[in-house]
């Protein structure tokens, strides 16, 4: 008689996914995985797996639906030859995965966008900026308890007002930024503390200081916000000690500034720019007969005089009307916003100043267009180059501010004795002064310095080069 071959023992794929309860494209998952051994393989299209797999599946759904642990470290834990608790341990303080209950589960994503009230496209965004990170499952995507955290306050922040997109771009910002520090935590624990402890002593590291850092993170955030906001104040409160800064010249003769001689005021090549100095200068502003007599003229110096008056809204009037002026409008212009900056000095409250310093930037943006005459040009990129430099950079215009003063501050070859090259010699120095001012109080040293070494050797023994030596300084000591 024949002899029947032995039966295969094992569980066939259909089985083994009824007794753990999974799917079977679950379980081909873990195997391509390498998570669950490889069946034993009876003819093309029969398999028989181990019965112990039952429960290494079950071990495998519990620490990714309880413990949240990704399948990567699922698999180094369980091929670990040592104790599976203490690779646990790590593996959970690793991922920063704190004890949840049985109600935290992950939610699908139908059940998600039900609660929330945020349709598929509004989360597959939050995915692609990074804010939410679902896990593809043989029923979908899944969201974790983290994930719907994240959302429940951007609803929270929606409802006191905020619009969607604000709170994308805001929460993607803090994002970004604190990406990089917990890269280079990682990388400075791994230096520091990771060689000769134990699992469990590092998931100990891990966890204590991650509790440190936790309540740490808020208090940081309230200290810098303080002194960003101090910082913001003081440079709305500085605008108009920046402005009478602007206009004064040290170089130019005395003369160029107070009443005098007509013939010399108006200059050899009738350029605009001795009247400009006189309107501007430290002493009483003159505006002379002569300029009054060319009506462009008389606007742009007149509105310059209120300005160096402390007459902000006048002189915002002023610059208005001369703005229209092909000759002089991109001056005006920036003349115009620098004004709007003294009203943010001079505004009471907090509000009001930060308004008119919106005003002011669309100013000094609508200045970038050409006029005719070369001392026009230079001065409306230096003014502009100013007040983008001393606009908080709350508005991110210091980027802007540094191309402008960097084009005026630029050596235009040999240096000539001639009253109007000494002009334009001066208005070079007193950009790359605003140049350095700026780069300093953001903190950019090595820039700083570059710009204040070249200023020294410039500037001769003149004021500019003895004030950027004192820089230098003070740089060198912080």
């Amino acid at each position: 008689m024949a002899r029947t071959a032995d039966k295969p023992t094992g569980l066939r794929i259909s089985q083994l996914a009824r007794l753990a309860d999974v799917s079977i494209p679950t379980i081909k998952h873990y195997l391509r995985e390498g998570l669950i051994p490889r069946p034993v393989k009876t003819g093309r299209t029969m398999s028989y797996y181990d019965p112990g797999c039952v429960e290494r599946i079950q071990k495998i759904k519990r620490l990714q639906t309880e413990r949240f642990l990704p399948l990567s470290a699922i698999k180094k834990i369980i091929k670990s030859g040592k104790s599976i608790e203490d690779e646990l341990a790590l593996g959970e303080a690793m991922m920063c995965i704190s004890e949840v209950s049985a109600s935290e589960r992950c939610i699908p994503r139908d059940r998600v966008e039900k609660q929330t009230g945020y349709s598929r496209n509004d989360l597959e965004k939050m995915e692609r900026i990074g804010l939410i990170r679902p896990r593809e499952t043989d029923r979908g995507k899944e969201y974790d308890p983290v994930d719907c955290k994240i959302l429940s306050l951007i609803r929270q922040r929606e409802e006191a007002g905020f619009p969607l997109d604000y709170s994308l771009d805001m929460m993607s910002l803090y994002r970004k930024h604190i990406q990089t520090i917990v890269r280079e935590d990682a990388k400075l624990f791994a230096r520091r503390l990771l060689p000769n402890a134990s699992a469990r002593e590092v998931a100990q590291y891990i966890r204590e200081g991650d509790r440190a850092l936790g309540a740490f993170m808020p208090l940081i955030r309230e200290k810098l916000a303080r002194a960003n906001a101090e910082m913001i104040i003081e440079s709305m409160d500085g605008a108009s000690r920046s402005l009478r800064e602007s206009l004064r010249f040290r170089l130019v003769p005395e003369w160029v500034r107070n009443e005098g001689d007509a013939k010399n005021a108006i200059g050899s090549n009738g350029s605009f720019w001795p009247h400009f100095l006189r309107a501007g200068g430290r002493k009483k502003p003159v505006v002379s007969d002569a300029a009054l007599a060319d009506e462009e003229l008389a606007g742009l110096l007149l509105g310059l005089r209120d300005l160096t008056t402390g007459r902000a809204e006048e002189a915002c009037r002023r610059f208005q009307h001369a703005g229209r002026s092909k000759r002089f409008g991109p001056l005006s212009e920036a003349l115009e916003g620098m004004a709007h900056l003294q009203k943010a000095a001079q505004a009471p409250g907090l509000l009001a100043g930060l308004q008119v310093l919106k005003e002011a930037l669309g100013c000094l943006q609508a200045s970038r267009r050409k006029a005719p005459e070369r001392d026009v040009n230079l001065l409306a990129t230096y003014f502009r180059g100013i007040g983008f430099a001393v606009v908080p950079d709350l508005f991110d215009t210091h980027g802007c501010a540094a191309r402008e003063l960097t084009l005026v501050a630029r050596p235009a070859g040999a240096r000539k004795e001639g009253m109007a090259d000494m002009f334009h010699h001066e208005v070079r120095l007193k950009a790359a002064m605003f140049l350095a001012t700026m780069y300093s109080e953001d903190e950019d040293y090595e820039r700083a310095a570059k710009i204040l070494e070249g200023l020294v050797e410039a500037g001769g023994d003149s004021f500019y080069s003895r004030w950027a030596s004192r820089q230098m300084k003070k740089i060198r000591k912080s």
